[in-house]
């Protein structure tokens, strides 16, 4: 309604009213009575009209309102179906005859009942989940539970979670009740159908993208946690193959199709596995290692369905650059310097040398140096000192700083500055080598 939508209504009823009252014979009035009482009786009159022709109205909208919920009757509370209305906390706030009478109670006496007392035990912790991921995330979920009845016997039931109405208050869901007892549970469509929905249902409470891959239809569900991860809601990428390949960096994504292609060629025996960049809804590049695998496969050996996830590394991506970056700016430093670095952990004894200390010992840097062979480097006066400098930063936490001499894998004696420091409580020995 417009604001002057009441404007209107109101000169309407004084249009309505002034008819009304000058086709009428005016009362207590004559020649004699003052001008000033005549208008006052009409204006009193029309007033009183007006109330008359807005008491219709309220009667007639009474009227209408009436037959709509009967209407409403009709439709949500003889509904083939059961509709409840459950709180977060999973009480049963209102009910239509359909699932009271599903459930073996009258409407009034569901109230306030917690719907777990209606699920066999077995199936509680299900419906939980089920539960905790619609009002997580808003997105519709279903199952299928076995319903207890108040008379002690059970059925199975189609169960589905979804919005609730607008008028309900609060942190709310409408749940969608179905007797499927008729179905047998070896029905091979409802078992599929199950199967399916469960195991998105998992993939979709994991941090993983969840995709399922139609091949013969080339059609394909995304999961909201997929599309998630590059930025977009559920409503706003749709459920299909193109809707990624629009984002994946077109420098990758020929090398994910041929990747798929060999990995069905091979009937599976080829992994399908890669790691791909995808462009962030802001604008940012987001890596992630994407698998999958053919689940189903027709009499004359074609892929019917794929599935498989998405796994966001773009953290590790981002940590790796920066050890690179750090990585070449270390190496360009103790080629300047001609200092090196290493460390070694107590409990293996097997060391780590920096390109800077293979270089000084002349050996090739794809050798993995223990403590011992690192020691047998010095010369035969040395080798005692670092032994013992070594023994007591063990022990006892010491800290050393010695200048001794090595002899080289290629014979060249030389004179080096060794520095060790103690790290006890995370089990380490490291230093610096010149």
């Amino acid at each position: 309604m417009t604001k002057n939508q009441p404007v209107r209504h109101i000169s309407e009823l004084r249009r309505q009213a002034e008819e009304r009252a000058r086709s009428e014979k005016p009362v207590c009035q004559t020649e004699e009575t003052p001008e000033g009482i005549q208008q006052t009786l009409y204006e009193l009159r029309v007033n009183q009209i007006e109330l008359e022709l807005q008491s219709e109205a309220l009667c007639a909208a009474n009227a209408k309102t009436e037959a709509w919920r009967k209407r409403y009757f009709d439709l949500y509370d003889t509904a083939p179906v059961g509709y409840m209305t459950l709180s977060d906390k999973g009480l049963i706030l209102e009910a239509n005859l359909t699932a009271a009478n599903l459930l073996g109670m009258t409407r009034d006496a569901l109230a306030d009942q917690p719907i777990t007392r209606f699920i066999l035990k077995d199936d509680q912790y299900g419906f939980h989940l089920h539960s905790k991921q619609f009002f997580e995330t808003g997105v519709p979920q279903q199952c299928r539970l076995h319903i207890a009845k108040s008379d002690g016997t059970s059925c199975w039931a189609h169960l589905e979670i979804v919005e609730a109405a607008e008028e309900v208050s609060g942190q709310a869901c409408r749940v969608i009740l179905s007797d499927i007892t008729e179905h047998k549970p070896g029905d091979k469509t409802l078992v599929e159908s199950e199967t399916l929905n469960l195991r998105r249902f998992v993939m979709n409470s994991t941090l993983f993208g969840f995709w399922d891959w139609n091949i013969k239809d080339n059609t394909e569900y995304l999961s909201p946690t997929f599309k998630h991860m590059f930025g977009y809601k559920d409503h706003e990428m749709e459920n299909s193959p193109e809707s990624w390949k629009k984002i994946i960096f077109n420098e990758d994504l020929p090398a994910v199709l041929e990747a798929l292609d060999i990995h069905i060629k091979s009937h599976g025996k080829k992994p399908f596995h890669k790691e791909v960049r995808y462009r962030h809804k802001d604008g940012s590049t987001v890596w992630v290692i994407c698998v999958g695998n053919v689940m189903e496969w027709a009499e004359d050996g074609a892929a019917i369905r794929m599935v498989g996830c998405h796994v966001d590394i773009t953290e590790r991506k981002e940590i790796e650059e920066k050890l690179k970056v750090s990585q070449e700016l270390l190496s360009e430093a103790e080629m300047v310097s001609k200092v090196g670095g290493w460390s070694f952990h107590i409990d293996t004894m097997v060391q780590k040398w920096t390109d800077a200390v293979f270089r000084i010992h002349e050996i090739d840097i794809t050798n993995t140096p223990t403590v011992d062979s690192g020691i047998n480097y010095y010369t035969e006066a040395s080798k005692p000192i670092i032994s013992k400098a070594v023994q007591r930063a063990i022990e006892h936490g010491e800290n050393y700083d010695l200048e001794l001499e090595i002899i080289t894998a290629k014979g060249n004696l030389r004179t080096v500055h060794t520095i060790g420091k103690a790290d006890l409580k995370n089990r380490r020995i490291y230093g610096f080598f010149q």
